[in-house]
């Protein structure tokens, strides 16, 4: 009797939602580690086997046909340049909805209260990741041939909006996109969350982040790609209960020893989340200069 018991409570345990759940987890997470993998493989081979920079070959045929048909939208539809200067000198507009949509998905209403706190350990460990995502875009940048911007791509006569000052990003490399990094890793993982407003976090960010990001000439439809698989990577790894509970203990932790000033942490990170860090990017560069003389 007890031998049947034991394998009626394992079919039980079987049949729960708990199972798709883990093979979800255990997808997410290799899928991550792909993508991590090979960008350290492809990094790894650039500084080891000192591989010459790639004037020509960044530039194909397939990046050059999306932007080009972009490019066109401009002449076709007059509304288009107004309404994406809005959206480009607003940064509430384009950043904005998803922190709106990560602190929603931090105060859920219904659930039992594990339900809620796994649901606030998992955004709180996808804005680590975020954070981290961005430094590392930046070192690939670093690591990776330089790759110039398709607006200062001579090859692509690019017709740039009057109202782009085309200096704008001067000596910074496309490849990967630091931005689309940290948007696609909060909306990955705010979709672990919650379907619907992961689902709109996605949508959002593809409809008019990335395509802002190619329509001004920022960034290369593939740079956009590999950013996106970076932030995949990194988002998946919010599957891991382990990792979980490690950022969760430390932000309570933090919470408990000062409530005050971890309240205001969280309302400038808010805020430069959807800035993306320009503040503290301009200080930088501007300390850096100092330093330089």
């Amino acid at each position: 009797m007890k031998v049947e018991d034991a394998a009626s409570e394992i079919a039980q345990d079987k049949a729960s939602p708990v199972f798709p759940e883990m093979r979800v987890g255990v997808m997410l997470v290799v899928t991550g580690c792909i993508c991590l993998a090979a960008i350290c493989l492809i990094a790894l081979r650039h500084l080891f086997l000192h591989v010459a920079p790639w004037p020509q070959g960044w530039f194909n045929s397939f990046d050059a046909g999306i932007l080009t048909y972009i490019n066109q939208l401009s002449n076709r539809w007059l509304w288009l340049n107004p309404a994406v200067r809005i959206f480009t000198e607003h940064n509430l507009l384009t950043d904005g909805p998803l922190v709106l949509l990560l602190w929603i998905a931090f105060f859920p209403r219904t659930g039992s209260a594990e339900e809620r706190l796994e649901k606030r350990s998992k955004i709180a460990a996808t804005v680590t990741l975020a954070l981290f995502g961005v430094v590392l875009a930046r070192l690939l940048a670093l690591v990776f041939p330089f790759r110039e911007r398709p607006l200062r791509t001579v090859a692509l006569h690019f017709q740039l909006p009057h109202y782009i000052n085309p200096g704008v990003l001067y000596g910074w490399s496309s490849f990967p996109s630091d931005h689309a990094v940290l948007l696609i890793t909060l909306s990955v993982g705010l979709l672990m969350v919650s379907r619907p407003l992961g689902s709109i976090a996605l949508f959002y960010t593809f409809a008019v982040n990335l395509f802002l990001r190619m329509y001004l000439g920022f960034h290369w439809p593939t740079d956009l790609l590999a950013s996106m698989a970076i932030g995949v990577g990194l988002a998946s790894i919010v599957a891991l209960t382990g990792y979980r509970n490690f950022i969760w203990r430390l932000v309570m932790k933090c919470w408990q020893y000062s409530p005050g000033i971890f309240a205001a942490f969280i309302f400038i990170l808010s805020y430069e989340i959807i800035d993306m860090f320009e503040g503290p990017l301009t200080l930088a560069k501007a300390l850096l200069k100092h330093h330089l003389r």
